[in-house]
């Protein structure tokens, strides 16, 4: 397969779109929703971040496109134990134990969540 590049194919699919070549937009706002709740909950479970330890982060460049990312030694195992069993990553072994349960009807505590972790006052 092709290198895919999303960010890319998402912005020639929405200008398709705007042309009346497509009758809609790959992905509209309402279509992310249940991304960006998804992502709110796991904030509002963690209830906190944990530094990664610069020894377990390298940095690398890409030579087609000569973009930097960084590789976290480790992250794919930390993430199939996160999806596996629930655990959030940690600064000791990349396990810190289960994160809070729960539920779209704690959407609200967000904010509270953000602003604790920022170091903010609520």
């Amino acid at each position: 397969m092709e290198p895919f590049d999303g960010l890319a194919e998402n912005h020639i699919e929405y200008y398709r779109y705007l042309r009346g070549e497509s009758p809609r937009p790959a992905t509209k706002l309402v279509d992310c929703r249940p991304f960006v709740a998804l992502n709110s909950l796991a904030y509002v479970s963690s209830g906190t971040i944990t530094p990664i330890p610069r020894s377990q982060v390298t940095l690398t460049r890409d030579g087609k496109d000569q973009k930097d990312y960084l590789a976290v030694t480790g992250m794919g195992s930390a993430v199939d134990h996160f999806l596996s069993r629930g655990q959030w990553p940690g600064a000791a072994g990349w396990e810190r134990g289960r994160g809070d349960v729960v539920t779209p009807a704690d959407l609200g505590r967000l904010d509270g969540v953000l602003r604790s972790m920022a170091g903010s006052p609520g």
